[in-house]
């Protein structure tokens, strides 16, 4: 099996990769650390509900 390198470094990262705003307006963020333990929190990144199209979105996790 290859491992890219690149695509796995990207993932240490407080910022996320672009995605679509769910129509929810909210996504959960589950971090582990390096002990296993595990957190989940659900943030809300807005929809585009105001009127205007849903956009892509970049979260940055000390916002949440």
């Amino acid at each position: 099996m290859e491992i890219d390198e690149a695509a796995w470094a990207s993932l240490y990262s407080t910022v996320s990769r672009p995605f679509d705003a769910p129509e929810t307006g909210k996504i959960a963020v589950k971090v582990i650390n390096h002990y296993g333990d595990e957190v989940i929190k659900v943030c809300d990144v807005g929809n585009g509900s105001n009127g205007s199209p849903r956009q892509k979105k970049v979260w940055t996790a000390p916002t949440c």
